[in-house]
């Protein structure tokens, strides 16, 4: 049912001769400003993450230097932190910015001089967006917008939250655990749930369950919780070692069955996940764990004894395989697969029930260190990595993408995409700071046009993409769209299939679009509407002996879906 996913493009089903993959360019950019740009202030970017509408939703944070409060500006909103605060904000696809809301947490005196750290974003399909992150465990409350939160506890080790903001920035809710820390969120396609994932310490409990404490007073456990968008804890998996040491939950992505795919950490002793051990008393591993969509652990895949895995990125594409970065690998062996030693990272994919099935390897012949490879996957099952080159100043350093290599003489960055038929595609150097600055990426995510926004730290000089040039003081947050850095969703007709003609389309959110088919349905069919992960989204039928039937788009979020009738397949924009 998912094999257009895997189609050439959208030029192959409308006829045209299928080009290859067209070279990015940069669209536009857009940053924080500190109207007071010489002193040492900074916004942090953490987060970034896109809805089908092609809005961005960053994660970030406002950071006091010297006694100095931290403002910035995003577009009209003017935000201050005295402390260290947390910010999520929205931008258009146009790169305007919408709104900035600041998270804040108080101690027992009232004054902001706590902190708050953010950490993941996930926005809805209606709009709405939800973030994690971590409030100072002496804090007494925590305030969003006209929300406050009272925070109880003491001797705390750490302390997590999470809040809900609707489509204006404005919080609906916000709820905290004693002793956890969420270090990633998902949402759930299949029924809306939050995925939380991260770490604890001592007695910890999501609503009614409570978790083990691990073995040791200082010892680290995992958690796996879902919870529902009305803010209630409906159920939690949790892990810790069966002798002292740590074990955590770097990152949690969901895939399109709604399975739960975990970036396993585990440091000193062993951890038992379902049937497989992950055994570090000899030093530390990492390891890609999947969980059943009814929330039991299916497989777990580990890093080999010639390889070290250090996950940077995980993603799911929309055939259940499970796609993970790893910048730090010096050569060795993933399954039946060899890399190179003189590997200096790579995009691997492990299968649906995770075995190794494909690896694009970045080389480099003279020493250097490939960091930050962040992670996105596109529609057609893709994997672009972003990141950071740490070049040896005193030499050049050349590194290969397969056949196309970047030469760095200095520290910079990069975007590489790694094909399905394990090729790789392009890699391009971003465009360069000026003026003595320089940049990083924090995060990337796709769009639904193939898009790629990428967020990150701008410190000092000033850079310029597309026709926006971006100047920053100490540290500021930027975003930046790369167009053409993915493929799109693309639709492949099967073998005798008859055209669907749909009217209107585009077709508003909220109305009704009308299919016909060629000639009235000689039975009952379905007719189902799919999202670009592949899944259903609304169903209806034509009855035995019509030709048309509505289809409704209410509650849907604009973007392209596939509409399937018997064996013929249409686009349908909505807007």
């Amino acid at each position: 049912m998912r094999q257009f996913l895997l189609s050439l493009g959208l030029a192959c089903a409308l006829g045209v001769p299928a080009a290859h993959a067209q070279t990015p360019t940069w669209q536009w950019g857009a940053q924080s400003i500190n109207p007071t740009p010489t002193n040492a202030t900074q916004a942090r970017a953490y987060s970034i993450a896109t809805d089908a509408a092609g809005n961005s939703y960053v994660g970030g944070g406002l950071q006091e230097r010297d006694g100095v409060s931290s403002v910035r500006t995003f577009g009209s909103t003017r935000l201050s932190s005295a402390t260290i605060s947390g910010v999520v904000g929205k931008l258009n696809a146009a790169g305007q910015w919408q709104w900035a809301t600041a998270i804040e947490a108080q101690d027992a005196n009232g004054t902001n001089n706590t902190v708050v750290f953010l950490g993941d974003i996930v926005p809805t399909p209606a709009g709405d967006v939800f973030v994690t992150g971590t409030v100072d465990e002496d804090a007494t409350s925590m305030r969003i917008g006209t929300v406050t939160l009272p925070l109880t506890g003491s001797n705390l080790e750490q302390r997590m939250f999470v809040a809900r903001l609707n489509s204006s920035g404005q919080c609906l809710w916000i709820l905290a655990v004693n002793n956890a820390d969420a270090n990633s969120m998902a949402l759930n396609p299949m029924n809306g749930e939050l995925i939380v994932a991260g770490d604890y310490h001592g007695a910890v409990s999501f609503g009614s369950t409570a978790l083990p404490a691990p073995i040791g007073p200082n010892d680290q456990g995992m958690f796996v919780a879902r919870l529902s968008q009305a803010g209630q804890w409906t159920s939690t998996l949790g892990a810790r070692t069966t002798g002292s040491g740590d074990i955590g939950a770097d990152e949690a992505v969901v895939g399109p069955q709604g399975q739960v795919a975990v970036a396993v950490a585990v440091r000193g002793g062993s951890a038992t996940l379902g049937s497989t051990t992950i055994n570090a008393t000899s030093g530390d591993k990492q390891a890609v764990a999947q969980l059943t969509p009814a929330g039991q652990w299916q497989w777990v895949t580990q890093s080999s004894t010639a390889s070290s895995l250090e996950i940077d990125g995980l993603q799911y594409d929309a055939s259940g395989n499970v796609w993970m970065s790893n910048t730090t690998n010096a050569g060795g062996q993933l399954g039946t697969i060899t890399l190179p030693t003189n590997t200096v990272g790579f995009v691997g994919r492990l299968s649906t029930v995770g075995a190794w099935n494909l690896v694009g390897a970045v080389t480099s012949q003279n020493g250097g260190v490939l960091g930050g490879g962040k992670l996105a996957v596109d529609a057609q099952g893709n994997a672009v990595l972003a990141g950071t080159i740490n070049a040896d100043p005193s030499a050049s350093t050349v590194y290969s993408f397969g056949t196309r290599s970047l030469s760095f003489s200095e520290s910079g960055e990069y975007v590489a995409r790694f094909n399905t038929n394990g090729q790789w595609q392009y890699a391009i150097k971003p465009p360069v700071a000026t003026g003595g600055g320089r940049y990083s990426f924090s995060a990337i995510a796709f769009d639904q046009a193939g898009s790629l926004l990428t967020m990150g730290n701008l410190f000092g000089g000033s850079v310029t993409f597309g026709s926006t040039i971006l100047t920053g003081s100490s540290r500021d947050i930027f975003v930046a769209k790369l167009n053409s850095a993915g493929s799109t969703l693309a639709v492949r007709q099967a073998a005798g299939a008859q055209p669907l003609a749909l009217y209107p389309n585009p077709v508003t959110a909220g109305t009704a679009a009308t299919l016909r088919l060629a000639a009235p349905a000689p039975a009952t069919q379905p007719v189902t509407l799919r999202n670009t992960l592949g899944q259903i989204v609304r169903q209806t039928t034509i009855t035995a002996g019509n030709q048309e039937a509505a289809v409704p788009t209410t509650g849907l979020a604009p973007g392209v879906y596939l509409l399937e009738a018997g064996i013929s397949r249409t686009q349908v924009v909505v807007h």
